[in-house]
């Protein structure tokens, strides 16, 4: 499979995912009112619930599936995986991971959540190094100010509590689509034993 995605500092991840020339406190010239008509049209969108993903942990994988709907379209893969967690102060850790890397990337960010996506501005990395073993970090990692501030969507999907992105391509056969949902017991376990071990949390979040 084709993945974007630089393991070294991941570079190029941060070129194929500017989505929007906007910040995440950018915000609109106007604001709109719903007639009662409208609003019965809209109410599968206007019931979606703006604080559900805050304090949320979300495991994303590749999928084939463009609307993020049928999970069984997932690919399984040990490559091109990875976590979102959005506290509650919204700031979002965003990062991805392939078996047999040295090194974790957390990429930190503000985000905004509207009723049909979830736009994020990334200006932060911090990478921890793993010991000898694969068990625990080398030290507590770093904390890097990113030259340019990247923006990214994810897109609530229309049929599901789940949400899902793209890689960016241009053309429609290049794409790559990931879908998230919310983290599992051992997919939790995972992240939180190794971000736990870090100094993210002090020193961002």
């Amino acid at each position: 499979m084709k993945i974007f995605f630089d393991i070294n500092r991941v570079i190029l991840f941060i070129t194929v995912f500017i989505f929007s020339l906007h910040s995440c406190s950018s915000k609109p010239d106007s604001i709109k009112l719903l007639t009662k008509e409208q609003f019965s049209k809209n109410i599968d969108t206007i019931n979606f619930k703006t604080n559900y993903i805050k304090d949320k942990l979300f495991f994303f994988q590749p999928t084939t599936d463009s609307k993020f709907c049928d999970l069984s379209k997932i690919i399984e893969t040990d490559c091109g995986i990875g976590y979102f967690y959005f506290n509650e102060k919204n700031k979002v850790t965003f990062t991805f991971q392939c078996v047999g890397d040295t090194s974790i990337i957390y990429f930190l960010g503000s985000y905004n959540q509207t009723q049909d996506k979830i736009t994020c501005l990334f200006e932060y990395s911090y990478e921890c190094f793993f010991d000898s073993i694969g068990n625990s970090f080398k030290g507590k990692g770093k904390l890097i100010k990113e030259k340019e501030a990247t923006n990214m969507e994810i897109f609530k999907s229309n049929c599901k509590d789940t949400y899902g992105f793209n890689n960016g391509a241009e053309k429609l056969e290049e794409k790559e689509f990931y879908v998230l949902q919310i983290a599992n017991k051992i997919q939790s376990e995972i992240f939180w034993r190794f971000f736990n071990s870090s100094k993210v949390k002090t020193d961002y979040l």
